[in-house]
């Protein structure tokens, strides 16, 4: 499978996230993977958009300007390099393990 993208609602408000670590609450907001199903049915990239009560996330952001708001984003920003990184490095990964077993070596 490729890219799996869901769209979710939620009666919360931005500031119910708090500083955003890694709580319960946090947890709805990624999309859950079935790890029981074969590996060719598990998406290699899995996102969520989550509507939250107050609409758009930047109607839900201070009006006066946010210097903590503008640090997360950043590390939102650099959440998402690394994860393309990592993305990258599992697929060039899969795709070495493939290229041996059709030559009969195992990884």
């Amino acid at each position: 499978m490729g890219v799996e993208v869901t769209e979710a609602e939620s009666d919360t408000t931005i500031q119910d996230f708090g500083d955003f670590h890694p709580t319960a609450k946090i947890g709805q907001l990624a999309p859950s993977v079935d790890y029981t199903k074969d590996i060719s049915d598990v998406p290699l990239l899995l996102v969520q958009l989550t509507k939250l009560k107050c609409g758009e996330a930047r109607r839900c952001a201070p009006k006066e300007k946010d210097s903590k708001l503008e640090m997360d984003i950043k590390q939102v920003e650099e959440s998402l390099c690394e994860l393309e990184k990592k993305v990258h490095q599992m697929l060039q990964s899969m795709y070495t393990a493939k290229e041996g077993r059709q030559h009969g070596k195992h990884t």
